[in-house]
């Protein structure tokens, strides 16, 4: 955006072990941790300042999109993203508060089509005695869940 170059400098703004591409050593490498930008005009290395001290201001993680989604991709990364995560708190930035019921629930009449064509799907493969078995099975579980 504003043509400048932009660096950060000084103690720790490098991994160690790490070392410049010429092999030299950094000049900057005892002095304090800063930001150095250069331009061809001052004005261009005002506007680029003023962008490095908007990102340099502490800011609340919630209201931080730019680390939450940083924060996702790592997990996703990691294998540890949990998505209903994502919903409560997507839920609590838009404040609705609800809970979660509903979310993965398919409307009524698309349940009763899904368990029909599972039936006819089984009654295919297995025989015309699978959806017998099917039923007993339903009916000793919800046998169970009374019991308990």
């Amino acid at each position: 955006e504003t043509g400048c170059k932009i660096a950060i400098r000084g103690k720790g703004s490098v991994k160690e072990g790490r070392s410049r591409k010429d092999s030299k050593p950094d000049p900057s490498e005892n002095e304090e941790l800063h930001v150095l930008v250069t331009a061809d005009d001052d004005d261009s290395a005002d506007k680029a300042a003023e962008m490095v001290r908007k990102l340099l201001t502490p800011m609340d993680d919630l209201h931080n999109e730019h680390k939450q989604l940083q924060l996702r991709e790592l997990a996703a990364i990691n294998g540890t993203l949990r998505d209903h995560e994502l919903i409560e708190q997507q839920k609590a930035i838009e404040g609705t508060g609800e809970g979660d019921d509903g979310i993965y629930r398919l409307p009524g009449h698309l349940r009763d089509q899904v368990a029909a064509q599972y039936r006819r799907d089984v009654e295919r493969v297995h025989g015309e005695e699978a959806g017998r078995f099917d039923d007993e099975y339903k009916s000793f579980i919800q046998s169970q869940a009374w019991s308990l």
